[in-house]
């Protein structure tokens, strides 16, 4: 095993990392998308750009350093979703971060 382990460990490192668009062959190359289809992606996009930066705004107001990292990393944490159907409430609550700072700023976000 240790043999093909470093076989394998060579052949990967002879493996290039980066490939010029010529290099690819007539059925690897990249097609651009048309507009039609592009539309719905550029809306998701635009979705979640607002879904971060309001959220990072009103911690700004109250928090003056680092609101886009706290922010973020809450979004890309493990979460639990919570409904509160009766007063039409999404409670989201996430694991809590390295950083205390980081945890109270979440506990006091509307």
């Amino acid at each position: 095993m240790k043999e093909e382990t470093a076989e394998l460990a060579n052949r990967s490192a002879e493996t290039p990392t980066q490939v010029e668009s010529g290099q690819l062959g007539e059925g690897q190359k990249f097609q651009a998308l048309d507009e039609h289809e592009k539309l719905p992606l550029d809306l998701i996009r635009m979705i979640c750009h607002h879904v971060e930066t309001r959220p990072t705004k009103v911690v700004m107001e109250k928090w003056n350093t680092g609101a886009r990292g706290i922010v973020s990393w809450h979004f890309r944490s493990e979460a639990d979703i919570i409904p509160e159907r009766d007063n039409d409430i999404l409670r989201v609550r996430t694991l809590g971060s390295a950083g205390r700072s980081d945890d109270v700023v979440a506990a006091e976000f509307p």
